[in-house]
C-alpha cells in the first residue's frame, strides 16, 4: 500500500460519483467504462475520463477525420482543453479526442500495475478512437495524432495499434522518448576509463531508481492528492 494512503490519506470522490451526482470537470468531459484488449488477448474494463469536442460544422471535409491528443507526465487531458477546439476547427476535423492516462486526471485507478503504462494508455486511446469515430456506420479514414512529453510514447504506440489503412499524421511536442546515453567507442588504452564511465552511469541509474524516483513520486502524488 502506498505511504500516502497510510499517513493522512487525501479524501477522494470517484469520477463515477462525480458523473452521477455532481459535474464532470469540463463541458467536453465524458466518463465511460472502456474495454481494452491486453497483450494476451483478454478484454478488461476501466473507467476512463476523456474529452470529446465535435466540430459545429460536420459537413466540412478537412484532411483529418479526427484529432487525438495525448498529455504528458503530471498533466491530464484537461491540459489540451484550451487548444482542442481550435485544433479541430483549423484542421477541418469532425472531432477531437483525448483521455486521462491511468494514474492521472479523473480516470479510475485500478490495483493492477499493467494499467499504469504507455501500452495501456495506447490501448485505451485505440478503444476510444474506434468507438467515437464513425459516421453513418463508416469509420474515419484519417487521424492527426498529437503527443506532448510522455504522451509522445503513447501516440507512437497508438499509431501502431490502429489499422494500417488508416491515414495518420503524427506530431510530437517536446517528446519524452527516453534517449539512452551512448558512450563513444574507446581505444584499448582507454579501456579502464571506459569501464569507470559505464560503472558511474550504472550507479547513477540505480540511485535514481531506488532513491530519487520513489521520493519524487511520493511528493508528487501527495501534492496531486
Amino acid at each position: 500500500m502506498p505511504l500516502q494512503d497510510i499517513f493522512l490519506p487525501p479524501s477522494r470522490i470517484s469520477t463515477s460519483d462525480l458523473s452521477d451526482r455532481f459535474y464532470l470537470p469540463s463541458a467536453l468531459s465524458k466518463y465511460e467504462k472502456i474495454k481494452v484488449v491486453d497483450q494476451s488477448g483478454a478484454a478488461r474494463d476501466v473507467g476512463v475520463h476523456y474529452l470529446k469536442y465535435s466540430s459545429k460544422d460536420q459537413t466540412r471535409a478537412g484532411p483529418y477525420g479526427a484529432v487525438y491528443v495525448h498529455h504528458g507526465f503530471g498533466a491530464s487531458s484537461l491540459s489540451w482543453l484550451p487548444a482542442l477546439p481550435s485544433l479541430v476547427n483549423r484542421l477541418g476535423a469532425r472531432c477531437g479526442l483525448g483521455h486521462d492516462m491511468v494514474g492521472f486526471g479523473f480516470t479510475d485507478r485500478p490495483d493492477e500495475l499493467e494499467w499504469y503504462t504507455t501500452d495501456a494508455s495506447a490501448g485505451i486511446s485505440q478503444s476510444i478512437f474506434e468507438k467515437e469515430t464513425y459516421v453513418d456506420g463508416q469509420p474515419f479514414q484519417s487521424v492527426a495524432l498529437l503527443g506532448h512529453s510522455l504522451g509522445a510514447i503513447g501516440v507512437l504506440k497508438m499509431a501502431l495499434k490502429l489499422p494500417l489503412n488508416l491515414s495518420k499524421v503524427i506530431i510530437l511536442s517536446s517528446p519524452g522518448l527516453g534517449q539512452m546515453s551512448r558512450l563513444p567507442a574507446q581505444p584499448d588504452t582507454d579501456a579502464l576509463l571506459s569501464r569507470l564511465q559505464r560503472m558511474k552511469i550504472k550507479i547513477s541509474s540505480l540511485l535514481a531508481r531506488f532513491l530519487l524516483f520513489p521520493i519524487s513520486g511520493y511528493v508528487l502524488r501527495r501534492l496531486v492528492g
